[in-house]
């Protein structure tokens, strides 16, 4: 149940003189927060309290019920992080997009971090961080990732972590000693270990991390005759435009199938001239005998589109594309006449 209406401090005890106040009160929902403004989430002003590697900040909160919870958390410091693909070295400070071959290569990280008890790796779909791949935890300084893993928190199927056509957010965080018992430590009824409890007055984490994020292109080896570098051209019908003018499409694709899956499913880069305009995205997809259904993702203005595609394909012909079924254009108002689908009108060429 979350705790509302709480009183909740920050002091930096190594800084008695922040300028942000001794101690930073944290406040629920303030106006400035746009996102996760849930019930019992506090925050503080921006940049306060005064964080510096190796600072101890110290927790108060009392409940109004008069219960009083306090911990201690150390900062960590991070110097740097590099990524280590096919030989190449890539430093994430450097704003950029690695491509790596999931068939064959290996992801090493290594980082140099002070005050730091353990390194936290996650992998999530670009565009889509809800769409988790994996998270490692490690009391070392470097972690090794076969491009070729499976994701282990997916409980009765295989997936990979990188499926080829997808990018991803590569994120690497140095956590301190409460996060890392935090991560390591449950209440187990058969062992009787128990939960590592770092706070007074309460049970749960105080703790404290620095992270920063790359990104990753996972490419991989084409042995189905299906993968390849396809070109997609035509035009949205103009009869089914509410008063526009035909839309002419041209889209690059770069399709991989899936590996885990029942050769099914497949991926692709896609990168051109869209229904909204130019793109640089993703599509998954689904073969289902002659037939295929494949869903664009793409950020138009602040709105987040998923648009699908379906047709039919043949090996060693031009993939017919059939029909795009979304009516809704970017503004939210329907662009059909009639309600009816809009109507695409192209086909879907091996490059």
């Amino acid at each position: 149940t979350p705790i509302e209406d709480a009183t909740v401090w920050v002091q930096n005890l190594d800084a008695p003189s922040d300028s942000c106040g001794d101690p930073v009160v944290f406040v629920s929902n303030p106006p400035t927060v746009q996102v996760f403004k849930k019930p019992g989430i506090y925050w503080g002003p921006p940049g306060c309290p005064v964080m510096r590697t190796g600072d101890v900040l110290a927790l108060r909160v009392e409940t109004v019920d008069g219960e009083v919870v306090t911990g201690t958390t150390r900062v960590p410091g991070m110097n740097g992080a590099i990524l280590i693909v096919a030989g190449d070295t890539v430093s994430f400070d450097v704003p950029g997009t690695t491509t790596f071959n999931r068939d064959r290569d290996t992801v090493r990280v290594r980082v140099d971090g002070e005050a730091a008890r353990m390194l936290q790796v996650e992998v999530r779909r670009d565009g889509d961080l809800t769409d988790f791949g994996t998270k490692i935890y490690a009391d070392t300084t470097a972690v090794t990732i076969p491009g070729n893993v499976i994701n282990s928190f997916v409980i009765g199927d295989e997936d990979d972590v990188f499926r080829a056509g997808r990018g991803y957010v590569f994120t690497v965080a140095l956590t301190d000693s409460n996060y890392f018992d935090f991560a390591r430590s449950e209440n187990n009824e058969y062992t009787g270990r128990g939960f590592i409890n770092r706070l007074s007055g309460g049970i749960g984490i105080f703790g404290s991390l620095v992270s920063t994020t790359t990104r990753l292109r996972a490419v991989g080896e084409m042995n189905d005759p299906r993968e390849g570098l396809y070109r997609l051209q035509g035009v949205f019908d103009e009869e089914m435009f509410v008063g526009e003018e035909p839309v002419s499409v041209d889209l690059m694709w770069e399709l991989y199938i899936a590996r885990t899956s029942d050769t099914t499913e497949f991926s692709a880069f896609v990168e051109g001239r869209w229904m909204w305009g130019e793109i640089e995205s993703s599509a998954d997809g689904l073969f289902q005998s002659n037939e295929f259904t494949a869903i664009i993702s793409d950020t138009v203005g602040t709105r987040v589109r998923a648009d699908t595609l379906r047709g039919t394909w043949q090996a060693g012909e031009p993939w017919q594309i059939l029909v795009f079924d979304q009516c809704e254009g970017p503004t939210g108002v329907s662009r059909c006449a009639d309600g009816r689908p809009i109507i695409f009108r192209g086909t879907m060429v091996q490059q």
